[in-house]
């Protein structure tokens, strides 16, 4: 007598592909061994002329049990007719339940192997639209499907959630996801540039380590021009307040080019300064110096201080010391402004060293810049003669 498959063994054959797609996320299944003899012997005693007909009946957790055992050694005496029943129902219609299975598990090699030797060169086109049903089909004749894929994915120069759904994908699938990912980590200038601001962070959202981030930090800031970087993508990068992910920062300028890493340090310390100074004055006058800047202007807090008192503005060969409070900006040699600006515990005596030492920086020995007059216009001229 011909075994039938009873709701209840259905149920538990598609619990146990679920449960084992989630813990593999791979095709070979792992269900109740009876249940799986039982349809294989089912399947052994029906004549070649009769494998349509019993092909037709089959539920669709009957038939991804039979796209798991593909490759088991259960399986070789009927191989055949298992290859049969798969190809019939995919002419029939269950394509598109495959594609969904795709996009759960988009790099399993037994589900990908399968599916070629299901198509049989035949196209998705009962599963998509004819010409994505093209593409899709040239991808798994690659080597490579979901390289392949994420290839033709990012030729097309639009936002990336047009290309997931005009491929028929859903977005939060595992497929699509990589799919949207890729476009942050490998995405071209086009590309790039196709996507809004909010999408490129909901990408990066996306990312699943420290690594891949910082990955796609380097690849979008390389691929734009300076000028074409997103205010949030700079803030996401170095932090709100400039404190929060130094290492990170400094990690993704020695992976840019030179140029790049010259334009982000830049905006970095344009940020220090603009966090330093709450006059326009001052602000504007050190920010033509930004560039120049060996790192970002570092906080200076006094004994039981709880804001900052001064900023420390280190360049190569000299430092200075400038106070929240408008009076006069000290400056130190190298080795005396590392020495002043390590002190922990700091008094505002020991920030206001008047050398008044011949020789040392500006006429006379003064080390002091005095914020009276147009001093702006006058001390302009000086410090970039001290930087060159």
């Amino acid at each position: 007598m011909e075994f039938r498959f009873t709701p209840t063994k259905l149920r538990k054959a598609v619990a146990g592909v679920k449960q084992v797609h989630q813990k593999l996320g791979r095709c070979i299944i792992s269900v109740d061994p009876d249940l799986v003899r039982k349809i294989l012997e089912s399947l052994k005693r029906v004549s070649v002329d009769g494998v349509e007909e019993w092909a037709m009946r089959q539920k669709p957790s009957v038939l991804y049990i039979l796209s798991g055992y593909l490759y088991s050694d259960k399986a070789k005496p009927i191989l055949s007719k298992i290859v049969l029943v798969l190809r019939l129902r995919w002419r029939r219609g269950f394509a598109p339940q495959f594609w969904r299975q795709i996009q759960r598990y988009p790099t399993s090699d037994e589900m990908i192997s399968a599916v070629r030797m299901i198509m049989d060169g035949k196209s998705w086109e009962s599963a998509l639209n004819a010409r994505n049903a093209r593409v899709v089909t040239k991808c798994f004749g690659s080597g490579e499907f979901l390289k392949a894929l994420e290839s033709e994915s990012l030729k097309a120069n639009k936002p990336v959630l047009e290309v997931v759904e005009s491929l028929q994908i859903e977005a939060d699938s595992e497929l699509g996801k990589q799919l949207q990912v890729a476009v942050i980590l490998r995405g071209k200038k086009p590309k790039l540039l196709a996507e809004p601001e909010p999408e490129i962070s909901r990408l990066l959202g996306l990312l699943r380590s420290g690594e891949q981030v910082l990955a796609a930090y380097v690849n979008y800031l390389t691929q734009l021009a300076p000028t074409q970087w997103h205010q949030s993508i700079l803030t996401d990068i170095v932090g709100p307040d400039l404190v929060d992910y130094p290492q990170r920062y400094e990690r993704v300028i020695e992976a840019l080019p030179p140029s790049h890493a010259a334009a982000l340090r830049k905006y970095i310390n344009v940020r220090s300064l603009r966090s330093a100074f709450s006059d326009e004055e001052r602000f504007v006058f050190w920010q033509q110096f930004a560039e120049k800047m060996a790192r970002p202007a570092r906080p200076i807090r006094l004994r039981a201080s709880a804001s900052p008192k001064a900023w420390a503005l280190a360049f190569n060969g000299f430092g200075v010391i400038e106070f929240t409070k408008i009076g006069a900006a000290y400056f130190y040699h190298s080795k005396d402004f590392e020495r002043i600006t390590s002190n922990p515990d700091p008094r505002e005596d020991d920030l206001k060293q008047y050398r008044h030492t011949p020789g040392y920086f500006f006429r006379g020995g003064d080390n002091r810049l005095i914020h009276s007059g147009a001093w702006e216009y006058r001390w302009t001229p000086i410090i970039w003669r001290l930087i060159r």
